[in-house]
């Protein structure tokens, strides 16, 4: 294991970790993003054809 290069970036988290943690982790957090602009979109399609009336596709 090289620890130098690692332990530059999260000294506390990622040198710790297993490798398979940290990949899980990182797309874990990326598919929370992409799901909450997904709802956030969403929301607002939502409020906008209800208070205003707008054609949604």
């Amino acid at each position: 294991m090289n620890s130098g290069e690692e332990r530059s970036e999260w000294p506390s988290v990622r040198w710790h970790l297993p490798k398979g943690v940290d990949v899980l982790t990182t797309l874990a957090t990326r598919s929370a993003f992409m799901l909450g602009e997904a709802y956030i979109g969403w929301l607002g399609r939502g409020l906008y054809g209800g208070f205003f009336k707008l054609p949604v596709q």
